[in-house]
């Protein structure tokens, strides 16, 4: 099916039946004041350089329409075919005019028809957690930006696999103070938005996370000064505090981790927990697709694009300097920058733009599993739990819905890393390692 049909209008009557955004001209006179002059409430009409008369008519009287300056002289016409899309006018410098329908979160390549006529500042490829707050931020500050991805839809990917643990036991300060920072935008989430989602909106449930001390020393002598000058709440459990705050919890020590398939698996206890350091203000994100469709709709109520069901196949460039994307379908999109936040699929978007080689960090997708078990019957996890780091077990996990529980790995030593590709089968999740 053909979503874009392109027309000369030079110098023709133009109609679009049906528009649904808000089109009011003390709108445009707000956002372009030199450009309200060409705005009139029911009929419009722009002036072409060569002296030829452009008339259109909005019969939808809650239209949106945008004006923006650009060097082009195309003339193209995309025709409307979904109620959330926006009317887009371009008044060039030189008097030419590009006029075109922005179909906003696209659910078919075939949509690119549009970006290909059109400049962005930037494009981000991948439109998953990440790449969704790379594009609001950007378009937040007045950037034009257009997402691409060849999922379905936002968070399809690895976000939507993620445990979206909120967590501030790094072991830099750095990204300690990131974590901080990051959870006041998830607690007031809606608000960081400022957009409204028709299904509503992903939170963060702060159930609280104690990382488990072994003994004296580990991973929490790292955290604890990091946690004073940062001035990160946290509360130091003994292992007496701890059995009575989890007296469901094994508090023996049995590591260091092992597979099942290892002798030592079967060892008996060696010795005791010394406590936990605490923190209340972690927890988790309940949604984390949700929250990728959340920064979506956000990001297009600051008039971004997204684009998904498409492939980057090259990163266009010249003279040393990107200069856009080419796409599956032949197509391509211009943009001074353009931001790789693919996930799995980040290594091979840099060896497409031929700087994979000189980067002395590379990425690889590995295999990762996690498990939702039940918790146990005689314990409400979901009501009373919190997450947990256990290095001695070599897992974390945390409550999930329903008194059940996430549970993954810390990826602790005994545990293979199995490269696979980004678009590989995993094929079905095996129970072998767990029982």
């Amino acid at each position: 099916r053909q979503h874009w049909q392109r027309h000369d209008i030079v110098k023709r009557n133009v109609s679009c039946e049906r528009t649904r955004a808000d089109v009011r001209v003390e709108r445009i006179r707000r956002l372009h004041p030199a450009d309200a002059e060409l705005v009139d409430e029911r009929q419009r009409a722009v002036t072409i350089l060569d002296g030829g008369i452009l008339p259109y008519e909005i019969r939808d009287q809650s239209a949106d329409v945008h004006f923006e300056r650009c060097d082009d002289t195309l003339v193209e016409f995309g025709k409307l075919l979904t109620r959330r899309a926006t009317l887009t006018e371009t008044v060039g410098v030189a008097g030419t005019i590009r006029v075109y329908v922005m179909w906003r979160s696209c659910q078919n390549r075939d949509c690119m028809s549009n970006a290909t006529a059109t400049h962005y500042d930037a494009i981000i490829i991948g439109a998953g957690v990440i790449g969704g707050a790379v594009a609001f931020e950007l378009a937040r500050r007045g950037h034009r930006t257009l997402s691409l991805d060849k999922g379905p839809a936002p968070g399809y990917g690895s976000t939507s696999a993620s445990s979206a643990v909120m967590r501030f036991s790094y072991s830099t300060e750095t990204g300690v103070a990131a974590a901080w920072d990051g959870m006041h935008y998830w607690k007031h989430w809606a608000d960081y938005l400022g957009a409204p989602d028709e299904n509503g909106y992903a939170r963060l449930i702060q159930c609280g996370m104690a990382l488990l001390i072994e003994g004296e020393e580990g991973h929490h002598n790292r955290v604890m000064p990091i946690w004073d000058r940062l001035d990160v709440p946290y509360e130091y459990w003994t292992r007496d505090e701890l059995a009575a705050r989890a007296p469901f919890f094994d508090l023996n020590l049995y590591g260091p981790p092992a597979r099942s398939d290892d002798p030592d698996f079967w060892s008996e206890a060696h010795g005791e927990m010394v406590g936990a350091l605490f923190s209340p203000d972690a927890g988790y994100v309940d949604d984390p697709q949700l929250a990728a469709h959340n920064l979506m709709r956000a990001t297009e109520a600051q008039g971004g694009d997204f684009c998904f069901r498409t492939e980057v196949v090259g990163i266009a460039q010249q003279n040393g300097r990107t200069t856009g994307v080419e796409l599956d379908d032949g197509s391509s999109v211009r943009a001074p920058v353009v931001i790789n936040v693919g996930g799995p699929h980040s290594s091979h978007i840099n060896q497409l733009a031929g700087v994979y080689d000189s980067m002395n960090i590379k990425t690889a997708s590995i295999r990762h599993e996690t498990y939702h078990v039940p918790g146990p019957k005689e314990v409400d996890f979901t009501a009373v739990g919190f997450a947990v780091a256990d290095d001695d077990s070599g897992i974390y996990f945390r409550p999930q819905p329903g008194n059940n529980i996430l549970v993954g790995t810390t990826d602790p030593p005994c545990d293979p890393k199995i490269p696979v590709g980004p678009d590989e089968d995993l094929g079905e999740l095996s129970t072998d390692g767990w029982e």
